[in-house]
């Protein structure tokens, strides 16, 4: 290539026989490397032998002004997914679809999810954490939240890190169930009214209507509901002292149904650091490198697609 440019170079000279000013640029590409070499030609006539003479000058200016192409810079794809408001099935249907798009995807090396929640159905919360778990497996995937209560808790619990700003409420874990009794008065803006109604269940299985607003519930019904209350409460417990690395016994501390502000959250063991996005992404590629040591280059993040 530098002969061919010598000669390209010569030749504009032996070509040049009246006065001008022109600047001509060169441009030849091979693979990254390119060349741009501006050429004042002026009055002269030369020989070959003479143009010979000027390849010194000319080499040194290709020597000069031949520069590597800039290459792409490295990059580090990151997935961004959210959950934000009532956690219910829709939501968590979402955040299913986007997490199987990223687990999918070789260029995602992980995810960064941001929540801001204050929980919702148990049962919806309970499916995500499973897929989070199963998701972390195979990549990555942290937690960033200004709000992280109840069911929205559960769901973070199951991140490799959980980053919360100084504000940020956090924990709220426990369980509940809300039942409705209709009583014989109903009580409304212009007062209370008298009524009678009835309602009788036809039903199989000794436990399937306890709990409907129309019947008392009784002692045993009451007993019933506690006891699954109970029974959701205690698998809520487990899963945060599994993934959070927590004492079981000492439940009564961390969850008593409490919300923390972040730095307490952080002493009991809840959330892993104070930060913000940008902590967050810091520490999603430190992750990522962790488990893939050839990863390098910026962050890039990713959105999922509609």
């Amino acid at each position: 290539m530098k002969k061919l440019l010598q000669k390209f170079l010569i030749g504009m000279f032996l070509i040049s026989s009246f006065t001008c000013e022109t600047q001509i640029k060169a441009r030849i590409t091979d693979d990254d490397i390119f060349f741009e070499i501006p050429l004042l030609i002026g009055l002269c006539k030369l020989s070959y032998d003479g143009a010979q003479q000027i390849l010194p000058a000319i080499n040194q200016y290709i020597a000069k002004t031949t520069q590597q192409r800039p290459k792409s810079i490295p990059r580090i794809d990151v997935g961004r997914i959210t959950l934000t408001g009532e956690i219910n099935f829709n939501s968590v249907t979402k955040c299913i679809k986007e997490l199987d798009q990223f687990k999918n995807d070789d260029a995602i090396k992980g995810i960064v999810l941001c929540i801001a929640s204050g929980g919702g159905a148990a049962t919806a919360s309970s499916l995500l954490h499973q897929e989070i778990k199963n998701f972390a497996k195979q990549k990555p995937l942290i937690v960033i939240t200004p709000e992280c209560e109840s069911g929205a808790y559960y769901v973070a619990c199951a991140a490799d890190w959980i980053i919360a700003p100084e504000g940020a409420g956090i924990g709220s874990i426990g369980a509940w169930r809300f039942l409705e009794h209709f009583t014989d008065t109903i009580k409304g803006k212009l007062g209370d009214y008298k009524g009678e109604m009835e309602c009788e269940y036809i039903k199989a299985g000794k436990y399937k209507v306890v709990g409907n607003a129309y019947q008392n519930l009784g002692e045993e019904g009451r007993k019933y509901h506690q006891n699954l209350v109970d029974e959701q409460y205690n698998v809520f417990c487990f899963a945060v002292a599994e993934n959070r690395n927590l004492n079981l016994a000492e439940k009564e501390i961390w969850a008593d149904g409490q919300e923390f502000i972040a730095p307490t959250a952080l002493k009991l063991g809840l959330i892993d650091q104070i930060g913000g996005w940008s902590d967050a992404k810091e520490k999603i590629v430190e992750l990522i490198k962790e488990r893939n040591t050839n990863a390098t280059g910026r962050i890039n993040i990713v959105v999922p697609t509609a």
